[in-house]
Formats: structure tokens, C-alpha cells, sequence
């Protein structure tokens, strides 16, 4: 009877302990699969920016033809003045999350140039931009952005009797000259917005122009001029840097 009864009670301790390690299994496995399974909350993080540059505390490198009017005056004794490639850049830029958008506008004078006693020459130039893109890279140290845009550039080149009182005849005998030669050129680029507190950033940032036509619009005051000339502006890298005032905020 002793050993039928440690043999029943024995069993029941085994049975018992085989139940209980299987709730434990089944307890681990399971919450292994919830672990295995379960996904975190998303957390979104929303983005608004506004940079605008202005001169003096920003300016761009345009890849210019220095002496595109030495080449279309050739030997005609006329002073040509070298295009100049450091602009002085008024810049606004919106970042709103993903999206990027941007509008600039940059010009410089090289002053005037006196080849000979009569005459005196001065150039002035600018350039249109307005950019479209993706913020790629958004953190609150720096927002990253490709972009695809459209650019417009200009030089005015103007020659003049350095005499300032003439007479009628000397004037006719040597009429000044007027000339507008512009450029479109595509843009596709890179730009960095680093946010230096929520009222100032900078911005680098750096892209490739390519020339739309073959050859520029040259026009003067009242006339469309052919000629067959390279691109005042090339088919290169323009760079560009930007200090100025904004906002950069992030929330969730």
C-alpha cells in the first residue's frame, strides 16, 4: 500500500510539473511573438523653414566666359570688360517638411574699363533663379535638399565717349554702344540648410548649369544681333553661401 501510494503520489508530482513547465513555455513563446510582432508607434516630426539671404552676407560663384566680349569685339578698338563671376545674392528659401523651394536674385558691376582716350566702357550683370525640391535629409542640425530649377542670366555691356560735353557731330560720328546678351540655363543641385538658432541659419549650397541653346540672346537697345558665340556662362558648377535671417521650427 506504501509503495502504491508513493508511486500515485509521484505521478500526480510529474503530471503537475509537466503542466507547469508547459504554461511556462507556452507563457515565453508567446510573449516572444509579441516581441517578435509587435511594431513601435510611428513618430512623425514636422518640418517648417524660411532662409533669406541678403547682400553682403551672401553670394555665388557663377562659371563665366571672362573674355566673351574681347571675343565678340575681336580687334575692333572697342574696350571690353571681363565678366565677373562673384555675385552678391538676395536669397529666399520655404522648406515646409519634404518640400523645397527657393528664388534668388544676384548681380555685380566690374566697373569701367578705359582702352583708349575717347572711349570708356562699364558692364553690369545678373542672375534670375527660381528652384524646386525634395528635403531629403531633415534634422534639427541640418535640412538637405535636391533640387531642379531655371536660370536666367544678363550682361549689359555699355561703351561711351569718355568726353561728357559733345557736340552734335562728335556724337554722330561716335554713337555709343548698347549691348544685352542673356542666357537660360538649367540647374540641378544640392543645397544645406544648417539652422544656427530658430532666427538665423546658413546655407551652402552647390549645382550644375546647363546652357538651354547653343548660343546667347544678344540684343541692344532696339535690335536682335545674330551671331554665332559661345555661352557667356558655361556649362559648369556654380557655388554658392548664404548667412541670413529665418525661422526653423520642428514639432511632432
Amino acid at each position: 500500500m506504501k509503495t502504491k501510494a508513493l508511486l500515485v503520489l509521484l505521478s500526480l508530482l510529474l503530471s503537475s510539473g509537466c503542466i507547469k513547465a508547459q504554461l511556462i513555455a507556452d507563457t515565453l513563446f508567446d510573449e516572444e511573438v509579441i516581441i517578435m510582432y509587435a511594431e513601435p508607434p510611428e513618430s512623425k516630426t514636422f518640418y517648417t523653414g524660411l532662409h533669406g539671404g541678403l547682400y553682403y552676407s551672401a553670394m555665388e560663384l557663377i562659371p563665366v566666359q571672362e573674355d566673351f566680349f574681347g571675343r565678340l569685339f575681336e580687334d575692333k578698338n572697342i574696350p571690353a570688360v571681363d565678366l565677373f563671376p562673384v555675385h552678391y545674392l538676395a536669397n529666399i528659401s520655404f522648406m515646409r517638411n519634404r518640400m523645397y523651394s527657393g528664388i534668388s536674385y544676384s548681380s555685380t558691376s566690374s566697373g569701367n574699363v578705359e582702352k583708349n582716350d575717347s572711349l570708356i566702357s562699364e558692364l553690369n550683370q545678373y542672375s534670375l533663379a527660381a528652384k524646386s525640391g525634395y528635403n531629403f535629409v531633415v534634422h534639427k542640425s541640418v535640412v538637405v535638399s535636391s533640387f531642379a530649377g531655371l536660370r536666367y542670366t544678363r550682361f549689359k555691356h555699355l561703351t561711351n565717349l569718355r568726353k561728357r560735353n559733345l557736340s552734335l557731330d562728335e556724337y554722330l560720328e561716335n554713337p555709343g554702344i548698347d549691348l544685352r546678351v542673356s542666357q537660360f540655363s538649367a540647374e540641378v543641385g544640392l543645397n544645406a540648410s544648417f539652422p544656427i538658432n530658430k532666427n538665423y541659419s546658413i546655407q551652402v549650397f552647390v549645382s550644375y548649369l546647363m546652357g538651354l541653346d547653343n548660343y546667347p540672346i544678344i540684343r541692344s537697345d532696339g535690335n536682335r544681333i545674330h551671331e554665332d558665340i559661345i555661352n557667356p556662362v558655361k556649362n559648369n558648377i556654380i557655388f554658392g553661401l548664404s548667412f541670413g535671417a529665418g525661422s526653423h521650427d520642428f514639432w511632432d
